[in-house]
């Protein structure tokens, strides 16, 4: 890795090396006014790294992260934000809970899978972001009131988020056997460009829109995550969106390539292609 690698991953450095400082801090001097005072200047030197890492171009780095205007701009309203959350919930956590630190350590993992989640530009890195937030989350779901209602919900988020992330990932795992490729900017055009093994398509198509439903809590499946999403934060719906905003935008930056590449070829700019029977989910549609 280069020195602009470096640089334009400062956000994500400094919630790893601050995540670790926090272990060590908590092992070592326990305090409640240490560990929160140390969380909010983590978080608030994170999202000023974004401007110092937004004075370098579009840097893809290794084929998982991009950091572009569009990744830094979410990592630093999630990192404000939850520095904000971080000097609004310290009072109370204080006469809360037996071992309050933890929580600020959890918040500030939570932020580092958000921020991996808004530069992640593949399903491994995808992936992986997603899971840190949702580990976090299911002991910042019951944290710090231990009694029966946080933690049915939190038990209830860890069972159905469990099962939705391996629905997602074999989804995923199907799509993969067709297309050959994990990145964003080349799975939806390959998806649209296949014409053949439909129904796997349309299962791996099927597996990663349910599992992604459930961790978005779509409206259809609000009756079984209802008690889950009681007590989960916002940030885990926000985050979700992303490496779908994501696709979409890389997916109009390969359908802009087509035309200027093949500027005889009409070009559908649909969800849903025809010629998968609607498994391309973003994948524009070229037509010679």
């Amino acid at each position: 890795m280069t020195g602009a690698d470096f640089q334009s991953l400062s956000p994500l450095l400094i919630l790893s090396g601050g995540a670790t400082v926090l272990m060590l801090q908590i092992a070592f001097v326990r305090s409640v006014n240490l560990t929160a005072t140390l969380t909010t200047l983590i978080l608030a030197l994170a999202a000023l790294s974004c401007i110092y890492a937004g004075q370098i171009e579009e840097q893809r780095v290794t084929p998982l992260l991009l950091a572009d205007h569009f990744a830094l701009l979410f990592c630093a309203l999630f990192c404000a934000a939850a520095a904000v959350t971080a000097l609004l919930s310290h009072d109370y956590i204080q006469h809360h809970g037996d071992e309050p630190e933890e929580y600020f350590l959890l918040l500030t993992l939570s932020t580092l899978g958000a921020c991996v989640l808004a530069y992640a530009v593949h399903v491994a890195s995808f992936l992986l972001g997603l899971e840190l937030l949702s580990v976090s989350l299911y002991a910042l779901i019951a944290y710090p009131n231990k009694s029966i209602l946080p933690l049915e919900a939190a038990t209830k988020y860890l069972v159905l988020s469990g099962a939705a992330s391996a629905t997602a990932l074999f989804g995923f795992a199907l799509l993969y056997a067709v297309t050959g490729t994990l990145e964003f900017s080349t799975l939806g055009t390959r998806l649209g460009e296949t014409t053949s093994g439909q129904p796997v398509l349309l299962a791996g198509a099927a597996m990663v829109f349910a599992g992604m439903a459930f961790k978005l809590s779509s409206p259809r499946l609000s009756q079984q995550s209802a008690a889950s999403r009681a007590g989960m934060q916002t940030i885990s719906k926000s985050t979700s969106w992303l490496p779908w905003n994501r696709w979409v935008i890389l997916g109009l930056v390969e359908q802009g390539r087509s035309r200027e590449e093949h500027p005889n070829q009409e070009v559908l700019p649909r969800q849903f292609a025809r010629s998968n029977g609607g498994a391309s989910i973003v994948a524009p549609l070229v037509i010679s």
